[in-house]
């Protein structure tokens, strides 16, 4: 691969960690690349630095005027436009992306806007049937794009970034209009297609995985299904990936280059094989149109252009060669992919089948026998060299993957996707055959997910035991590369050696004497981990905030994975209101708990009554529950589970969303004097009762609310009592996840906000002027050293 794309490729990298995206570097860098140009060989990489850097610049300011006017935010806002893309209905609901054209006539338009607004909303209740392509007035409630943020979860703001998106809502009772139907185009089409899909196979267990499979479409994957594809490793094999469209455009060459030889005087004037790469690239572009484009999509489809380039202009090209191309094609399109585990894990895929197969391999008894070791050693190597990006990436890393796929990818290849595709084809024209093809597909995808469904009871995965740093994911693939390479090359055996740091990296724990104590960011809701040097305790899991999202599985059990615990020792459910306990089933789900500890059904049943007297200690830190008494059998607000931590001369008081009254009646019985307390209900009006304020008299307190919640939490007569008595009150709504250490002797460390130490340039507040007018100052820089350089 040319020094050249990897040179352009590490620009665009080192720009995607900016916390801000500032304007002058386009002074300051284009003589730069010019000058390398210029000065050629040995300057060249410099050059290609600046570009790639240059280039995700200005792709970067294309985007951030796509911003959602401040004087929008929060209120209704009636506006027309048009149904993008494909609208997904959950249960009543129905969740689309929408492009806002220009606002209605109305008493109060609202600042006016070129061009047009990428938004993605929700209809609640009483929403229609919509098609991709038509316009409507629709009456919107609209912010700014939000998501949580929280160590080791999913980034959504960047991801609506990167898509374009200005801005999320939802739709408001109103005089909600269709204008007009709307034309043909790719999502009208793929949406059809969806549909014919669905009455074709009915209830069908595994129908969300076939239009997966033909169409893209993976919204209605549940669960369960992505946990089989994800502890068996095979998951790449349930989108249009690149192995798929590979696949397609590989026929496509064949068949048509055969075809064409058969013409006869046809084959003399043009070569079969330009016919055929012809075909392959028609076939790769209607595959990729099914999917809509998406960035795996788009990844695959330069590759096989790539490939096909070399064949249509008869130049022999190196495979490394492609792959470079491939990869700078890829960056040029879509500088942010290198924000995607996608684009790591496909490239380095590719680059480990090239080069793990590179040396000859020896020929078997029989022809059967040669294929199978080839195919069978192929997903060896992709399994050895994934590894530590898996391990990055995701926390784990199925060791069934490499036995997994090698059975189920010739199976999709060959029993599976030829079907389906021809079935979604001639489901429209000829549904009487389309049909029984789509359930043969069917059939033969649910004898593959029998087995991948034993293998995945099993949940033989590699834990990673904490994350490390990106030099010891480097030292890794380094390994990998020894473990992967070709026959001849000397002391493979070493890529051991330097794996070993990764596979034997030790969780990040609390100092001994020190009680680490993170307030996550779950929205409208609370979720807050306790962690001693040996123990963990979880105090209530945030909200379930649809049938197939909640809290607990978006963000407690990321961030326990990514913090290397393995195991919960505690968890306690404060009340039982969904913005507490609404992720509780799946973190139990996802992560061993030893003990429970509520008054909240179905788990009181298996767990122990959160009482006051009950006491613990774990390394010298002392907890004890505080509230309810007994004999209160109350599980709202004031029937709280409250709990005081002390360690040494240290203390924490965890309050859940005890009102006035039990606020009272603590007062009456304990000693309440803590550093750090919990904002008791979000800062309700209802809490935080002055005398309880006196009482508990803490340096710092924690607050965990959503952003623009439709509360109004919290209430700002509370945050003067707090300010009036000089508390310093942090809220996860401008902070993100919030991380303090108490230490024994009464110090504290911290607090460390994520969404201040983990900026990146697409992360602004509305209160803010949007990213793009400063240049990094020092402290911006050594955030960014401390990323890129040492990997943290």
């Amino acid at each position: 691969m040319h020094t050249g794309t990897l040179c352009f490729l590490a620009g665009v990298f080192v720009f995607q960690h900016l916390p801000l995206l500032p304007n002058g570097w386009l002074a300051a860098l284009l003589p730069v690349a010019l000058l390398g140009w210029l000065r050629g060989r040995s300057a060249a990489p410099v050059a290609a630095f600046a570009a790639g850097f240059l280039w995700a610049l200005a792709r970067a300011h294309a985007l951030v005027p796509n911003a959602l006017p401040e004087a929008w935010e929060g209120r209704d806002r009636v506006v027309e436009g048009v149904v993008a893309g494909l609208p997904e209905r959950i249960g009543e609901r129905v969740r689309f992306e929408f492009d806002i054209e220009g606002l209605a006539a109305g008493p109060e338009p609202g600042p006016a806007f070129d061009g047009t607004l990428r938004v993605r909303l929700t209809w609640y209740r009483d929403a229609p049937h919509l098609r991709a392509g038509e316009r409507w007035r629709l009456k919107l409630r609209l912010r700014g794009p939000r998501g949580f943020a929280n160590p080791g979860a999913f980034d959504y703001e960047g991801w609506l970034f990167r898509r374009g998106v200005a801005g999320t809502g939802y739709v408001r009772p109103g005089r909600n209009e269709r204008l007009s139907p709307g034309g043909w185009s790719v999502a009208r089409m793929r949406q059809d297609l969806a549909g014919r899909i669905d009455a074709a196979l009915g209830t069908a267990p595994l129908r969300p995985l076939i239009k997966a499979l033909a169409l893209g479409v993976r919204d209605e994957i549940s669960p369960s299904h992505w946990r089989v594809l994800r502890v068996t490793g095979t998951a790449h094999l349930m989108a249009i990936s690149g192995l798929h469209v590979g696949l397609v455009s590989g026929l496509a060459f064949a068949v048509s280059a055969f075809a064409w030889r058969l013409a006869g005087r046809g084959a003399v004037l043009v070569d079969s094989a330009r016919v055929g790469a012809g075909a392959a690239v028609l076939a790769a572009f209607a595959y990729a149109a099914l999917a809509g484009f998406s960035v795996p999509t788009q990844r695959a489809l330069v590759m096989v252009l790539c490939l096909m380039l070399s064949i249509l202009t008869r130049r022999r090209v190196a495979p490394a060669t492609g792959l470079g191309r491939a990869l700078l094609a890829v960056l040029i399109l879509d500088p942010f992919a290198v924000s995607e585990p996608g684009f790591w894990l496909s490239f380095s895929a590719v680059a480990a089948i090239l080069f793990g197969v590179s040396g000859r391999l020896r020929i078997g008894s029989s022809a059967v026998e040669s294929l199978w070791w080839r195919f069978g050693r192929i997903q060896c190597l992709l399994g050895l060299a994934l590894l530590p990006l898996g391990l990055w990436f995701f926390g784990e890393h199925p060791l069934v993957a490499p036995f997994a796929n090698a059975v189920a990818v010739p199976w999709v290849s060959a029993l599976v996707v030829p079907p389906v595709l021809a079935g979604t084809v001639l489901v429209t024209c000829l549904p009487a055959l389309g049909a029984p093809l789509l359930d043969f597909g069917h059939l033969a995808l649910s004898g593959l997910w029998f087995g991948l469904d034993l293998l995945a009871r099993a949940d033989l995965t590699l834990p990673e035991g904490g994350v490390g740093t990106r030099w010891q994911v480097l030292a890794a693939l380094a390994g990998a590369l020894f473990l992967v390479a070709p026959a001849g090359v000397p002391a493979r055996w070493l890529g051991t050696l330097w794996m070993a740091p990764l596979l034997l990296a030790s969780p990040e724990r609390p100092p001994e004497d020190t009680l680490r104590v993170t307030l996550l960011d779950v929205g409208q809701g609370l979720a807050l981990v306790l962690r001693t040097r040996n123990h963990t305790l979880v105090y209530d899991t945030g909200p379930r905030l649809s049938e197939r999202f909640d809290t607990g599985a978006a963000v407690v059990a990321p961030f326990l994975r990514h913090r290397g615990v393995r195991e919960v020792d505690a968890l306690v459910l404060s009340h039982r209101h969904d913005d507490h306990a609404g992720g509780a089933g799946s973190l139990l789900d996802r992560v061993p708990v030893r003990r429970i500890v509520t008054n909240v059904s179905p788990w009181a049943a298996e767990g122990e009554p959160c009482r006051a007297g009950r006491r613990w200690v774990w390394d010298g830190a002392r907890f004890e529950v505080l509230h309810p008494p007994e004999g209160r059998h109350d599980t709202g607000n004031e029937g709280s589970c409250v709990l005081r931590i002390t360690l040494g001369s240290s203390s924490a008081l965890l309050t859940g969303d005890v009102g006035a009254p039990s606020e009272r009646e603590l007062l009456r019985r304990h000693v309440l004097r803590s550093d750090l307390m919990l904002v008791p209900h979000h800062g309700s009006a209802t809490s935080s009762t002055p005398a309880f304020l006196d009482a508990v008299g803490p340096r710092l307190a924690l607050l965990s609310a959503g952003y623009r919640n439709r509360f109004a939490l919290p209430d700002q007569e509370v945050m003067a009592r707090y300010r009036a008595r000089g508390i310093e009150v942090l809220n996860t709504a401008t902070e993100g996840a919030i991380e303090v250490d108490l230490h024994a002797d009464g110090t504290m460390g911290g607090p460390r906000r994520h969404r201040t130490e983990h900026r990146r340039y697409w992360h602004w507040r509305s209160e803010e002027a949007p990213p793009g007018f400063a240049f990094p100052s020092v402290g911006d820089w050594r955030v960014i050293l401390a990323e890129v350089v040492s990997g943290k």
